[in-house]
């Protein structure tokens, strides 16, 4: 199972360190330098409200995230990412709204590269505002706070 680091001071790198030194000898280790692409928190936190609002709605989580991806993340790439813009409306805008609920699976959105933590934080809030509006309140996002946004 993958272990992720967030390394803020120096006792975290030390420990990070150590951990590295022990894992070499019988494991493998892979660092991923992490930027301005969203982070591992924000992705977890997109599937635990993805979790949140199937088990609310009824819905599965499958279901859940093909709808928040194509109503939230592709307006979101489609605003900031030209190239999207332009593919989106010449292949899969033409498309019939359940050939593009289904394309949701196969389909680059919030882990595009050009989906950087700014649009993965404006995500998450469209996600939570829109449901809330629903009267559907995203408990596990309230009780992270949204510390990164």
């Amino acid at each position: 199972m993958p272990k992720f680091w967030t390394i803020k001071d120096d006792e975290t790198l030390r420990a990070f360190n150590d951990f590295v030194i022990g894992a070499m000898p019988g494991g493998k280790v892979t660092v991923k330098f992490v930027g301005e692409d969203s982070t591992h928190s924000q992705n977890a936190l997109i599937w635990a409200i993805y979790r949140d609002i199937a088990e609310k709605t009824g819905n599965g989580v499958v279901e859940t995230r093909r709808f928040c991806k194509l109503h939230f993340g592709v307006p979101i790439l489609r605003a900031n990412c030209p190239e999207f813009a332009t593919i989106y409306d010449k292949v899969l805008k033409p498309q019939a709204y359940e050939a593009k609920m289904e394309l949701m699976d196969w389909l680059d959105v919030t882990s595009a590269k050009e989906f950087n933590k700014k649009m993965a934080s404006e995500y998450i809030e469209t996600i939570i505002r829109e449901y809330s509006e629903k009267g559907i309140l995203i408990e596990q996002a309230q009780a992270e706070k949204l510390p990164y946004l």
